[in-house]
């Protein structure tokens, strides 16, 4: 498998496991690539108001993805990073976007609603990164697959 196919599998399917290694590598470079997208898309005001949410809803399912694979490596319920998507993304972007999109005029609306939806869902955010980012997977298989240390392990035995 070639490395673009891997990559892809990382962040675009919810089989298998995510190393956490991996996880840190990709959030990082979709953070950089989505900054960059996003203020070209700014700049040149792409798509008009929706321009941001169609750049968005793909970071989105990466981030989502890349959560789900950081559960199952740890051997968790994905049940717990649904109530984190659910809780935290949800009804952050149904408002702010409602609100830009049906009323522009209303900026201050905006921010007041952006920073309540950000102290809301913050605890929920802060489990999900310490979770994903600082917990190591389950040692050897588990239910969700092989442990993808296995490999690497492998290779230096």
């Amino acid at each position: 498998m070639s490395w673009l196919a891997a990559l892809a599998d990382k962040v675009f399917g919810f089989k298998g496991r995510l190393r956490r290694r991996d996880w840190w590598l990709i959030t990082i470079g979709l953070m950089i690539v989505n900054y960059i997208a996003g203020d070209f898309v700014i700049r040149n005001m792409l798509g008009g108001e929706y321009g941001l949410v169609l750049l968005g809803l793909p970071f989105l399912w990466c981030g989502f993805v890349l959560g789900f694979k950081r559960f199952q490596d740890q051997d968790k319920s994905n049940k717990w990073n649904m109530l984190a998507l659910i809780v935290a993304f949800v009804p952050t972007t149904i408002l702010i976007e409602s609100i830009a999109l049906f009323w522009p005029q209303d900026q201050q609306s905006l921010l007041y609603v952006s920073r309540l939806m950000y102290w809301l869902t913050l605890p929920a955010n802060i489990y999900v990164f310490m979770v994903a980012g600082f917990i190591d997977g389950t040692r050897g298989p588990n239910r969700f697959g092989p442990s993808p240390k296995a490999k690497e392990f492998a290779k230096v035995s």
